[in-house]
């Protein structure tokens, strides 16, 4: 049995059309699952300190590369461009993104 691809131009699944439809009711599906849901919090805290909160729905840490020159490069260039996108998405984020 051969592999069979699909005309992009075709309304099939698969097709380019098909695709961009699944993307349209993802974001209907996260839009209204996220309706009703809290705003996040930020916090840029220390790993050494105790936080306030015993209640976490994530953690998210940077690991302590910072002796690896390739991964230093990387993210000071990342870094550059994540405050660039979230600039004044909110005032929590931007208190984050205040001090180098």
């Amino acid at each position: 049995m051969g592999l069979l691809e699909v005309n992009f131009a075709s309304g099939l699944t698969g097709s380019h059309r098909g695709a961009i439809e699944w993307i349209a009711l993802a974001i209907e599906h996260f839009c209204k699952a996220s309706k009703d849901m809290p705003a996040p919090q930020v916090i840029n805290g220390s790993a050494i300190q105790v936080m306030q909160s015993a209640k976490y729905d994530l953690v998210l840490t940077d690991p302590p590369y910072y002796d690896s020159i390739g991964y230093s490069v990387l993210m000071d260039f990342f870094y550059v461009w994540l405050r660039r996108v979230l600039a004044h998405t909110s005032d929590e984020v931007d208190r984050v993104f205040a001090s180098l």
